[in-house]
């Protein structure tokens, strides 16, 4: 017969489970949402500023790749967590992990630089500073 104590243990126990799982995995799909937020707000204001009609392009154009690799970081957290609770091993989902792996190692250099870049660019031209937009394109980045 189970005591309170180890029926309290026990609840415990299973509660930092679901948190050592479940916690990571929301942090990263909510600073991937902000990434992606901070990086469309930020061009909206550009184009809506007109504060560098030649880096609107640009702009866009890693607006749209962080939107991609933000997708391949969900599809990333999803594939390995399923995984793990399905015990499933299959030698394509591995393939499939690994060039998605390397192109999220990649990322800081395919999105994030070139979009610090951009912003300090725009804002430059502003001639009073950063403004909020930047920041927070800066900071989620």
């Amino acid at each position: 017969m189970k005591t309170d104590v180890e029926e309290e243990e026990k609840k415990q126990k299973s509660f930092r489970q679901v948190r050592r799982t479940w916690v990571p995995i929301i942090k990263n799909m909510l600073s991937t949402a902000a990434d992606i937020v901070g990086d469309w707000v930020f061009y909206l204001r550009v184009v809506k500023g007109g504060y560098g009609p030649d880096l609107e392009p640009w702009l866009l154009s890693f607006s749209v790749i962080s939107s991609f690799l933000g997708g391949l970081t969900v599809l990333s957290l999803i594939m390995n967590h399923w995984s793990v609770c399905l015990n499933m091993h299959n030698i394509h989902k591995t393939r499939f992990q690994k060039v998605v792996h390397v192109a999220l190692l990649s990322e800081m250099f395919i999105e994030d630089i070139p979009q610090f870049v951009l912003t300090w660019l725009a804002y430059d031209r502003r001639m009073d500073g950063l403004g909020p937009y930047a920041v927070f394109n800066i900071t989620t980045s």
